[in-house]
């Protein structure tokens, strides 16, 4: 039995690993797509509407059920609408700042959880959160106000509007409504509703729907099965083995693995300085996963 136990961790570990180095690539593989000449609302609606393509066939080959009450319905198009947000944020900051930076920076999303479960009465100010927003903002001081780079305002500005688009997808998926679904089958509607989002945006752009083929369409392809469809089922089977304290924590891994593929396949620029703030929001992320408090959400 100990044995058996012992096994499921370590695949439960593996599965997380796996899906937190497909995350931690997202800025690389996309930035990849985008070099090749493809346009930002193309690479998210294809990337989307191959992942959706793959994760509803996982949903109907593992007869996971996907029905949802009419009680769910608002929040889940929260959720929806947060990730896209999210999305064109993150994908918008690329355009402006290293892609390993915008990653992190995002990374500042927890703090702004924390800010608001104190704000709403939903969880404890407790001095591991306090430590955790310190850490953050002694981070992001340390990114943006490097000098010998400089970094792109408006390319910032979409970053923290990712970690706040961020903060309100986690917030609406852990809500009690939301959490009632399946967690494939939450991906599920979340990855149709960025194909309905992005073919409208990419329609108003006068972009084409599709990549032109060649290099646009194999990173297109690799984004959107190893960073889509199996960075989030691994995900879902990760936490489902060790629990979502131990999964969260291996999760802090994803800025330094976008830090690690910015600096190696894309040659972005890391100083000193940024490298300190980079270690501090992890350090952010990282601690606040020991705070033990499960917050109540409606």
């Amino acid at each position: 039995m100990e044995t058996n136990n012992k096994s499921r961790v370590l695949m439960g570990t593996l599965c997380m690993l796996a899906s937190t180095i497909c995350y931690g690539f997202i800025s690389t593989i996309s930035i990849k797509a985008l070099n090749a000449g493809a346009a930002t609302e193309t690479v998210l609606f294809d990337k989307f509407l191959y992942a959706a393509i793959l994760i509803w066939a996982y949903i109907f080959i593992k007869k996971i059920p996907f029905k949802i009450e009419k009680n769910q319905i608002l929040m889940l198009i929260v959720v929806i609408v947060s990730y896209n947000m999210l999305a064109l944020c993150l994908y918008e900051a690329f355009n402006y700042i290293p892609g390993n930076l915008t990653i992190v920076l995002n990374f500042t999303y927890p703090a702004m959880i924390i800010v608001f479960e104190a704000l709403t009465g939903r969880a404890r100010f407790s001095i591991i959160r306090a430590g955790s927003i310190l850490f953050s903002v002694i981070g992001f001081v340390l990114i943006v106000c490097e000098e010998s780079i400089t970094l792109s305002a408006i390319g910032i500005v979409f970053a923290i509007g990712a970690a706040v688009s961020q903060a309100c997808y986690v917030i609406a998926l852990g809500s009690d409504r939301v959490k009632r679904l399946h967690p494939i089958a939450a991906a599920g509607y979340v990855t149709a509703g960025a194909v309905v989002f992005n073919l409208v945006r990419t329609a108003f752009s006068g972009e084409p729907v599709f990549t032109s083929g060649g290099e646009q369409l194999v990173w297109t392809l690799v984004l959107s099965f190893f960073c889509a469809f199996l960075a989030i089922v691994l995900f879902c089977i990760g936490v489902n083995m060790i629990g979502s304290g131990r999964a969260a924590v291996i999760n802090t891994l994803e800025p330094v693995v976008a830090c690690v593929a910015g600096y190696v396949f894309l040659s972005e620029t890391m100083t000193f300085t940024m490298a300190l703030g980079c270690i501090a929001i992890v350090i952010a992320v990282f601690i606040i996963n020991f705070d033990g408090k499960t917050p109540k959400h409606e």
